[in-house]
């Protein structure tokens, strides 16, 4: 559904709304239960007309176009709305003739057809809260577990309406299509979802974009030799055969692999007879190249060509699914052949490493030569930097910064951001664009060491064991890497430029971001540079221009696919934020002492937070202490999570946990805006180690209640994370029938939410009790 249609939906649902809220005044009789009718409308209108209102000002917004899709998809909440409103409408409206007149002020419903009338709203409108709240991720997530429900709900409210009122009875039956209709789309969508998760089950590895980067590489022509020969026709026409391509490290054998895929996939790829599966082996993933990730990895391949999944893939998931268990080597190494048997012709391509000696005393031999780095790769490439050594002054140093630059840059770089980077000056107030590198250059002078990634336009090492080669000889080669490195970046934050300080408003952000793309990496990661280095009076520099510094936090916390609408955020950005706040943030202990000089250790920016609270959230374990033993208070609330402890719990830094825990001026159970302790935000955010920690500790209470009267056992079952449901229980002070603000026991919770194994795992307890009632008394 693209957006203009869903919010052509939102003005619909908003007309008719309107149209039943009088209907609803006009009428009279059962006041109570009229007036508990148009309040929830008037509420839901509410929702609904700023959901209009954000729509019209956000078209240029992927996160809100996204949400606003989902809103109105097979299982959004509009589509049900709608059907609701159309109900009461159809219930409500003036009958025509000499019985308008009689009937006119006769209210139509009975009371539990007003409270589920009331439910059916309630539960659309806690999804449309998560829409108003931007928290994309979660409506989908409320979106998937609330679908069904929901539209059970409706087709019960349907049905109750259709006996009770016969002279309604076409209209009804009418709406009720409609929602038989969601039901299909619903169901569609469940059966892709299901389809999908049962192939990531078997391995979420995905070939694609790695075939598809490898191919991009490659010139027309190239390997046109190898299609055309006898070997490769062969092995196209005969049955059951092995083309063994070997070749030595470097020779293009991946992309070899990739042209022959396409072959294939040109030649068969519309012929629902052949099967075409492949893998590629990646170092940075060796579970992959284990024999039961490959034969996953190919099966997936051929299961997900076929109209639907054969039973011997299903079958197996739906054992493993109530263990949460992955296939055993020995069922994945049967399955393979039962989709292989739906094809006339299967073919398989592996790009394999195989650089492996060939003996077992030999491939004994290389394993301990590799820990010394005398492998092939080491030889080879220390010929390469004798060649480019070689080369004149301006090539050698070029090579030399490109190759530490992209060894050590704390993340891929983009061309573009290399290209600033190289260009940089030292002391310069500005950045000269005649500086500027071409990137053919930049990969010439690096004599073959240095590739671009066409799709992503990353410039990186042309292969993993480069990458290894120079971690390992980094002092020999680019010894001040990363002082230099933070000398650039504080160079560009120190542009005369950024001493304007905060962009005003999101688009003049994102417009700096644009204009100067080195800048978001440099803002965000010369703290991880400087932290690894002795005192830069680079630092001392920077530091001491305000404007540019509170530019650079700016970019620190705005995350660079922030959507042009959301202006709000610029202005949540923290102010008073002190050079030691930085400092601790990126936990560089030489100038939080020097800046101590000039700041409390718990100074406080506009939220509250302290550079203890900062270093806690980036897990600084060193600077936490420093900032303790300085007379930082540990308690210390801010607007946010709280406390210190509850950012390290937060973000799962366990080091930091044990040390706040290990101080007794911590208060363990102190909460937040919220009510939450840092047990709760460990339990919201999944932490397991991090909850053990605190559940091990005596002055965790592991009961405690939060705002709502919810505990972090609630919590845990609301996440479904069975896990920490299960370290909850086995707590000794935990009562499994502990009650929240409405009674709830976390078993009442677990129904609510569906949480189908949580149920199990409570109820399989001698803690949880099926039968007690909450506040309106429901048993679960």
């Amino acid at each position: 559904m693209e957006p203009l249609g869903a919010t052509a939906s939102i003005i619909a649902i908003i007309q008719l709304s309107s149209k039943v809220f009088a209907y609803i005044t006009n009428a009279t009789g059962a006041t109570k239960e009229r007036n508990r009718l148009r309040s929830e409308l008037l509420a839901c209108d509410a929702f609904i007309q700023e959901l209009r209102d954000q729509s019209d000002g956000s078209e240029e917004g992927q996160a809100w176009s996204e949400t606003i899709k989902a809103l109105d998809g097979p299982d959004g909440p509009l589509g049900r709305l709608k059907i609701t409103l159309g109900v009461l409408e159809t219930r409500l409206q003036p009958k025509k003739g000499v019985r308008r007149a009689v009937s006119a002020l006769k209210w139509p419903f009975e009371e539990n057809e007003v409270q589920m009338t009331i439910e059916t709203i309630e539960n659309e409108k806690s999804l449309l809260k998560f829409a108003l709240d931007n928290e994309h991720r979660k409506l989908t997530q409320e979106i998937q577990r609330q679908s069904r429900t929901n539209g059970e709900k409706l087709d019960k409210l349907l049905e109750i309406f259709k006996w009770s009122s016969k002279e309604h009875k076409t209209q009804l039956e009418g709406l009720k299509d409609g929602v038989d209709r969601l039901h299909i789309r619903q169901d569609a969508r469940e059966a892709d979802e299901k389809c999908q998760e049962i192939l990531n089950w078997l391995t979420p590895l995905n070939y694609a974009a790695q075939q598809s980067d490898s191919y991009s590489r490659a010139r027309p022509g190239t390997a046109q030799w190898l299609l055309d020969s006898d070997e490769y026709r062969r092995w196209l026409t005969l049955g059951n055969r092995t083309l063994f391509c070997p070749g030595i490290p470097g020779a293009g054998k991946t992309t070899l692999t990739s042209i022959i895929i396409k072959d294939l996939h040109d030649r068969f790829g519309s012929d629902p007879t052949i099967g075409i599966a492949h893998a590629y082996f990646n170092f940075n993933r060796k579970d992959e190249q284990e024999l039961q990730g490959l034969l996953s990895g190919l099966l997936k391949q051929l299961a997900q060509s076929q109209p639907s999944l054969p039973d011997i893939i299903q079958d197996p998931h739906e054992r493993h699914k109530i263990r949460r268990s992955r296939p055993s080597p020995s069922e994945i190494s049967t399955v393979p052949k039962s989709p292989a048997k739906t094809y006339s012709k299967v073919y398989f391509l592996i790009d394999a490493l195989d650089e492996c000696k060939r003996s077992p005393k030999a491939l004994r031999n290389a394993l301990r030569d590799l820990a010394m780095g005398s492998d092939a790769y080491h030889s080879a490439y220390v010929e390469t930097m004798k060649r480019i050594q070689g080369q004149n002054e301006d090539q050698r140093d070029l090579a030399i910064e490109v190759l530490s630059w992209i060894t050590c840059a704390k993340r891929p770089l983009s061309t573009t951001e290399l290209q600033h980077a190289l260009a940089v000056e030292k002391g310069a107030l500005d950045l000269d664009d005649e500086n500027l590198t071409d990137i053919a250059d930049m990969v010439s002078a690096s004599a073959g060491l240095v590739t671009v990634d066409n799709e992503s336009c990353i410039i990186r090492l042309v292969h993993y064991t480069t990458q290894e080669y120079f971690e390992k000889t980094q002092t020999q080669w680019f010894p001040d890497a990363q002082l230099h490195i933070t000398e650039v970046c504080i160079t560009y934050l120190c542009f005369s430029k950024f001493e304007s300080g905060f962009s005003s408003s999101m688009g003049a952000y994102l417009e700096r971001l644009v204009s100067n793309p080195f800048y978001s990496y440099c803002a965000r990661n010369w703290g991880r540079h400087a932290r690894a280095v002795p005192a830069c009076q680079s630092v001392a520099r920077f530091l001491g221009k305000p404007g540019q510094v509170e530019a650079s936090y700016q970019a620190l916390f705005l995350p660079d696919d922030t959507i042009r609408s959301d202006d709000d955020l610029v202005h949540m950005i923290p102010k008073k934020f002190t050079e030691l706040h930085l400092a601790a943030y990126f936990g560089i202990k030489e100038i939080a002492k020097a800046m101590m000089t000039k700041y409390d250790a718990n100074t406080e920016d506009s939220h509250g937070r302290t550079p203890l609270s900062y270093a806690a959230e980036t897990g600084q374990e060193d600077m936490v202490r420093l900032l303790l033993a300085e007379g930082a208070k540990a308690n210390t609330e801010d607007i946010f999570l709280g406390t210190p402890l509850g950012w390290a719990a937060r973000f799962g830094h366990e080091k930091v946990v044990q040390l706040l825990l290990a101080t007794e001026r911590v208060d363990a159970n102190i909460k937040n805006h919220y009510g939450n302790t840092p047990l709760h935000t460990a339990v919201e955010y999944g932490d397991e180690k991090v909850i053990k920690l605190l559940l091990a500790t005596e002055r965790v209470d592991a009961i405690i209640k939060d705002h709502v009267g919810d505990t972090p056992l609630h919590i845990a079952v609301i996440r479904a994370r069975e896990t920490v449901v299960e370290l909850l229980l086995a707590n000794k002070q935990v009562d499994g029938n502990i009650e929240n603000s409405n009674g709830n026991t976390p078993l009442h919770v677990a129904v609510k939410w569906a949480r189908e194994r949580v149920i199990e795992l409570l109820l399989a307890t001698e803690k949880a009790d099926a039968n007690i009632k909450e506040c309106c008394g429901h048993t679960p």
